[in-house]
């Protein structure tokens, strides 16, 4: 993924969009509500000590800005992170933090990844997509031979950070290690959530408070090194400017 070391041009048109106050704006490129959730509370240090107002799509949506969906099919998490930020900051005027994320399967030979969201089919609901898994992971366990069978697994974030006239851009990842449920448990969370038993842990994470969630998630391990890196984002989103 290219980053550039150039000293990055001012762009051409500087407009922002204004969010009624004075505090910067940072654009959360997600629609979805679980994400947003979890994003707003583990965002706040860096919100507070930068003064930045965070956005999400759906806010601008509401103010009257509606951009097409990024196209994503990279083959990795970082690229399609980069691909999401790189399109909406363009678009939005808005320092853009996107991310992508996904639940990888050792014994699916690392499914279903980067597709995560689309497993199955396009519009499948959360427990139907996580049924599914269920069920191809039970059939492929049976074609396995004993040493082989594992429903180990592993969550993955790559959280990058873009601005419409840069070059580069900034990226984190992270990851939670753990292993599939034999069945789905929980009714908190989202996603893959009540079918995912974190190391460590006897509960799925639907079953975990979302402070509990967000102390040992691969969202809040990529969010807790953006922290540690609170002064070179600073210096990022004053460039061009």
């Amino acid at each position: 993924m290219p980053r550039s070391d150039q000293k990055p041009q001012k762009p051409a048109d500087p407009k922002k969009v204004s969010p009624g106050d004075p505090f910067r704006v940072l654009l959360l490129a997600t629609s979805n509500q679980g994400k947003v959730r979890e994003y707003k509370a583990l965002l706040k240090p860096l919100l507070v000590k930068l003064s930045l107002n965070l956005l999400t799509l759906g806010d601008l949506k509401a103010r009257g800005f509606e951009f097409p969906e990024a196209r994503e099919g990279a083959q990795s998490f970082t690229e399609n992170a980069f691909l999401k930020a790189r399109h909406y900051a363009d678009l939005s005027s808005c320092p853009t933090l996107a991310d992508d994320s996904g639940l990888c399967v050792l014994a699916l030979d690392g499914a279903p990844g980067v597709l995560s969201a689309r497993y199955g089919a396009v519009g499948l609901t959360d427990p139907k997509r996580s049924q599914k898994l269920l069920t191809d992971l039970d059939k492929k366990l049976l074609s396995l031979n004993t040493q082989n069978k594992t429903r180990e697994a592993y969550f993955e974030t790559a959280l990058v950070l873009a601005k419409k006239g840069l070059d580069n851009h900034l990226a984190w990842t992270g990851r939670l290690h753990g292993s599939i449920a034999a069945a789905p448990k929980g009714a908190g969370g989202f996603g893959y959530d009540p079918i995912f038993i974190p190391r460590g842990y006897d509960q799925t994470l639907a079953e975990l408070s979302l402070s509990e969630k967000n102390r040992l998630s691969h969202r809040g391990e990529a969010i807790f090194k953006a922290l540690k890196d609170s002064d070179l984002i600073d210096a990022f989103l004053g460039q061009g400017e």
